[in-house]
């Protein structure tokens, strides 16, 4: 069983270190208690990304949030950008940072936030 309301953050860095210590994750779940939320990165293995897959393909609501550092390899994002633009319609989409190719992947969504202050986010992802 999938759970129907999900977060998928994506952390897409040139530094191949993994964070324990999540700050947007933190957020996300004081503020929206009822999504499930996944953290994965792009230099994730293919069993973490296919289960970000899984998750997209049966969840009812996600939110998308990306961060990014300029000129860093997608990876992962690869995978999962064409089932994200497959579910558009249900993704709420939240890129912090700054990379001109994600930022041209994330057009054709209906609904992206870019590079907002954490006090703003809440009334801009408009899930309450």
């Amino acid at each position: 069983m999938f759970p129907e309301k999900v977060c998928l953050l994506l952390k897409i860095t040139r530094d191949t270190s993994f964070d324990y210590q999540l700050p947007m994750k933190e957020w996300f779940n004081q503020h929206y208690p009822d999504f499930f939320v996944y953290d994965l990165d792009n230099f994730s293995e293919a069993m973490v990304t296919d289960y970000a897959l899984k998750l997209l393909n049966n969840a009812q609501k996600i939110v998308f949030i990306l961060q990014a550092e300029p000129n860093s390899p997608l990876g992962s994002l690869l995978k999962l950008m064409p089932v994200v633009m497959r579910h558009k319609h249900k993704v709420k989409a939240v890129f912090q940072g700054e990379h001109k190719a994600i930022q041209q992947m994330l057009k054709p969504l209906n609904e992206v936030v870019y590079n907002l202050p954490e006090e703003e986010l809440a009334a801009a992802i408009g899930l309450v």
